[in-house]
């Protein structure tokens, strides 16, 4: 938690210019990437004294932009936090905070899993009646099944797959989540893993991410299904569009 100290005349002077150079930033990945920050210096500080020490000024405008990313929230804080317009800027497509990724969407694997994975190395075994409840098909040729779950990124998940004439278009896996408290420490730890491997989101919000590609799309979100607070990660192939629906 934060413990105050009185506002602080501010002595650094901002570039000329420097609100144009924030019109690229990834305002999403700011707020991800200086929570984290925040979060380990909590933790850092619990080994202290327990208080992270700053201006009520200075909290209260991350708070705004935190709760609200954008460029007009980004310039209100940077006004107060001069110092930390280099972190705004390094998270732009040019910017050394964001990641260009090794695998698209046919390439990655979730587990054993993967879009171009042969259909006759997998045991399907049909939806259960509280399943079909939640999934319809909606295309013709389109079959959803459950398949053997699979360790993805240290964590057991469960997983659906969907067809489309017999070929992989869909990877559907999904795991429970616990405490609040732990929920944090494994989405830290799984977008870090995603980031390295798929590169900076294309797009992100609080509890959700995707990252766009030629040949498809993949979204982690937390979502509550069938009653269960659920980390889920999907993987859609680009062929859907060529799909044709019921």
């Amino acid at each position: 938690m934060f413990k105050f100290f009185e506002n602080r005349k501010k002595t650094e002077r901002l570039p000329k210019n420097w609100k144009e150079s924030l019109k690229g930033t990834n305002y999403y990945l700011v707020r991800r990437m200086y929570s984290e920050f925040l979060h380990n210096e909590i933790k850092n500080a619990s080994k202290k004294d327990g208080y992270l020490y700053g201006t009520k000024e200075y909290v209260r405008g991350w708070e705004r932009f935190s709760s609200n990313p954008c460029y007009s929230t980004a310039i209100e804080f940077i006004q107060i936090a001069p110092s930390c317009l280099n972190f705004f800027q390094n998270c732009s497509p040019v910017g050394s905070l964001y990641v260009t990724g090794l695998y698209t969407a046919e390439e990655f694997e979730i587990g054993k899993y993967s879009l171009k994975t042969d259909t006759r190395l997998i045991t399907f075994t049909q939806l259960t009646d509280t399943q079909l409840k939640y999934f319809n098909v909606i295309y013709e040729g389109e079959e959803i099944f459950n398949v053997p779950t699979t360790e993805f990124i240290g964590y057991k998940w469960e997983v659906l797959i969907g067809l489309i004439n017999k070929k992989i278009y869909k990877i559907c896996a999904s795991m429970e989540l616990g405490k609040e408290k732990d929920n944090i420490e494994l989405t830290i730890h799984i977008i870090s893993y995603l980031e390295v491997m798929l590169g900076t989101p294309s797009s992100e919000d609080n509890g959700y991410w995707e990252w766009n590609f030629n040949d498809g799309n993949i979204l982690l979100e937390r979502q509550e299904f069938m009653e269960k607070d659920m980390l889920v990660f999907v993987i859609t192939s680009s062929s859907v569009k060529k799909a044709h629906i019921k």
